[in-house]
């Protein structure tokens, strides 16, 4: 619950144009206002933390059309054949299509799969398999926090 003076978390966000590499189609994402959230620091599994929002919910893309999907520091960045692999792919099947001012956290974890899968199709380098793995976990954690919050204030 927000108190006078703090920011909602769509406060921190803004909609993006991008023109989709693979379909050739511009679309909407969400993305973090750069200068807006203050860099607090990281917890004990290295997940950046920031004051107001989580950012790793917003650091995938997807494109709504194709299901081209990639971490946004590799979004567009792919070779015309790893874009012909993913053009092959039936990956729109797998869409779910939302236009919500705000991600959940399991709206997030389907985008970070959709990532992963784009990967093993692309056969991306391990390391950003890996960091996309460590986003999964961060994501994960947060969900079960929440559970645990519940229930302790069900418990009360």
């Amino acid at each position: 619950m927000e108190g006078i003076g703090q920011k909602k978390e769509t406060d921190y966000i803004f909609d993006k144009t991008i023109k989709c590499d693979v379909c050739g189609k511009e679309f909407k994402t969400k993305q973090v206002r750069t200068g807006k959230a203050r860099f607090v620091g990281t917890d004990d599994i290295l997940k950046p933390l920031y004051e107001g929002i989580d950012t790793c919910k917003y650091d995938i893309i997807i494109c709504p059309h194709c299901g081209y999907a990639a971490s946004l520091r590799l979004f567009g960045h792919h070779t015309e054949k790893q874009r012909q692999a993913v053009g092959t792919m039936c990956l729109q099947d797998l869409l779910q299509r939302s236009r919500k001012q705000k991600l959940t956290a399991m709206r997030a974890v389907k985008r970070c799969k959709m990532a992963m899968l784009t990967e093993m199709v692309t056969g991306g380098k391990i390391s950003e398999s890996a960091y996309l793995c460590l986003k999964l976990a961060w994501i994960y954690r947060e969900i079960q926090e929440g559970q645990r919050l519940m229930e302790q204030h069900k418990n009360v």
